[in-house]
């Protein structure tokens, strides 16, 4: 078990290690600011142990013991008092003044730094979202990826703030405050800065458990706004069956972890925080006892005593910075831990280092070849197994078979969605996966059923492709599709701006936009996932006709649940158990129908 045990740490403190060095390198990029922000915590650091000098200097002075430095300079301060005062008092102030001065330019440097090293690892995390496999979109919480993306991002400002800033300054404060004090007084000094290794040792205990909470309260906020950005997507369905009361229930237990867990860190912060209250304090009363028997024995002067109580709230507050900073630190190691797994996971889809772009051939495009095709989701059992399969330039087939029977997933390897877990597939005689995936993709067009439009003009939504388009090419689109006289009509025509998914149009306006931008792409490949099942009726044959259009001269791949989708295919294949079967005879076909449960 101690074995296991000590593995297990083992494996967290390499994790933790790699997860630093990743963090690292965003601090490589700003180098030369992080840089001047350190120089000025030194800096800060000098003036924190200049601050108790110049009260060390008027009470030693008027206890008749003045500094050697007003000897040589032959003030005396019997006979200018009021000269000392003004010393004294400006000394004080230009410490302060200065050290002040420091601090802001700091806060201000490393805000500004921080959040340029935050919205890098956020882009690369947010690009990183993006090129992941669609079986992790699937699997993954939509929710989850925005808290990583807006919330566990910060843990490297917090990270690089606090290890590079709080830690630096504050222990470089006290080992500067031990040097001089130890000069001074031997005893006092390690009286006053014996609290400084128990407090840590504490509180570093103490932090660990810290660690496990903010790991559970990080995983409970990704889950809470999950369940929020699901339940809010479903507000129609909420709505329909009276379940506010039970989404506000369980919302409810949700806040009710969150305030333990919450209430949790704020005993174990605060115990950290009086620990380290209780140990200064032990001290001061220590230096007092110890430092006021030695100035009445004559061995310290006054002023000395006066700089080690001084030099003690310094200590304190050092200690108190550093022992947060820790504590800060540890738990945003959960929230650099969730990016990082997002930062350092394999992609799905892998473009071979040695791709090359599609090359057309010399008749006509679209030919598709499965070969020996078999794939399976993680944790599942395979939906397709040894699937053959070859589809002409032109050619128009129908998929159909029961729902998780394999359809989807059959045309989603052909822009490389997933790749199969064994055999190929082919593109005009070329494997796919030794193309590039730009070249791939820009031969291939997709209309789903579920058409996803931006929040943007409708024009952009049809032109929504790395080309530029001019806009008299995305009219002819539109017109082509039937999309125009509807989108004319709009008050702002072309530049009406499309609400979220499409809300403020039908649902057979969406898909003629859809179809529209398909037909803008002009690709040789068109792959349809039951681009009408959601419609009626009319509106399916409004769509239909636009989807003919986009059809013609393409080879056409269509997934489907109606029949009136399926009338115009060359081919119809039952994709059933893992396999594909052409379905010729009658009765063949009306078996198919009946599996695939079309009307």
């Amino acid at each position: 078990m101690r074995r296991k045990r000590n593995l297990k740490a083992a494996s967290s403190f390499a994790t933790l290690i790699g997860d630093y060095l990743r963090a690292g390198s965003y601090f490589v990029r700003h180098a030369r600011s992080i840089a001047f922000l350190v120089v000025l915590g030194l800096l800060a650091s000098g003036f924190a142990v200049l601050q108790p000098w110049p009260l060390k200097l008027l009470v030693d002075t008027l206890s008749g013991e003045p500094d050697a430095w007003m000897r040589w300079a032959g003030i005396d301060p019997k006979q200018h008092p009021e000269l000392l005062i003004v010393i004294a008092s400006v000394a004080a102030f230009l410490a302060y003044a200065l050290a002040s001065l420091v601090e802001i330019v700091l806060s201000y440097g490393w805000m500004k730094a921080g959040q340029k090293m935050v919205y890098d690892i956020a882009a690369d995390l947010y690009g990183k979202l993006q090129q992941r496999s669609l079986a992790h979109h699937h699997e993954g919480a939509l929710g989850d990826s925005l808290n990583r993306l807006f919330g566990d991002s910060w843990s490297l400002y917090t990270i690089s703030y606090t290890l590079l800033t709080v830690p630096l300054q504050h222990i470089l404060t006290i080992a500067i405050v031990g040097v001089i004090a130890w000069q001074i007084d031997p005893t006092l000094a390690l009286i006053a800065l014996g609290a400084v290794p128990v407090a840590t040792v504490m509180s570093y205990i103490l932090a660990q458990m810290l660690r496990r909470l903010s790991w559970q309260e990080t995983k409970l906020t990704s889950a809470v706004m999950a369940f929020v950005q699901q339940t809010l997507s479903a507000i129609p369905l909420i709505q329909t069956f009276a379940a506010t009361s039970r989404t506000q229930k369980i919302y409810r237990g949700f806040a009710a972890e969150s305030v333990g867990i919450a209430s949790r860190a704020a005993l174990v912060n605060q115990t950290v925080l009086t620990l380290n209250t209780m140990t200064v304090a032990l001290a001061t009363s220590a230096v007092l006892l110890v430092g006021g028997a030695r100035v009445l024995s004559g061995d310290i002067t006054l002023g000395v005593l006066v700089v080690f109580l001084a030099y003690l709230k310094t200590v304190n507050s050092s200690v108190d910075a550093s022992l947060t900073a820790m504590v800060k630190i540890i738990a945003a190691n959960a929230g650099l831990r969730r990016v990082c797994e997002i930062l350092d996971e394999g992609p799905g889809v892998v473009e071979a280092r040695d791709a090359l772009p599609y090359r057309k051939p010399a008749g006509s495009p679209g030919r598709i070849v499965f070969e020996n095709v078999g794939f399976g989701y993680p944790g599942r059992p395979r939906v397709l197994e040894g699937v053959h399969l070859d589809i002409g330039p032109g050619e128009t087939i129908a998929l159909v078979g029961a729902s998780g029977g394999g359809k989807s997933t059959l045309v989603s390897l052909i822009p490389r969605f997933f790749d199969p877990a064994s055999g190929r597939v082919l593109l005009d005689g070329q494997d796919i996966r030794s193309l590039t995936l730009s070249t791939l993709r820009s031969q291939i067009s997709v209309v789903l059923q579920e058409p996803f439009l931006m929040p943007m003009t409708i024009a952009e939504n049809i032109a929504y492709d790395p080309r530029t388009y001019r806009r008299d090419e995305v009219i002819a689109a539109a017109i082509a599709s039937g999309a125009h006289e509807f989108i004319r009509k709009l008050p702002e025509g072309y530049e009406s701006i499309v609400g979220e998914h499409g809300a403020n149009l039908s649902g057979g306006q969406r898909q003629l936009i859809a179809i529209s931008r398909a037909l803008l792409k002009d690709a040789p490949v068109l792959i349809l996932d039951e681009p009408t099942s959601a419609l009626d009726v009319q509106t399916e044959a409004e769509v239909m006709r636009g989807l003919q259009k986009l059809m013609a001269h393409r080879t056409t791949i269509i997934v489907a649940h109606r029949l009136s989708t399926i009338r115009s295919a060359d081919r119809i294949l039952l994709v059933q158990n893992g396999s594909v079967t052409q379905l010729s005879s009658l009765s063949d076909i009306e078996s198919g129908l009946r599996e695939a449960a079309i009307r």
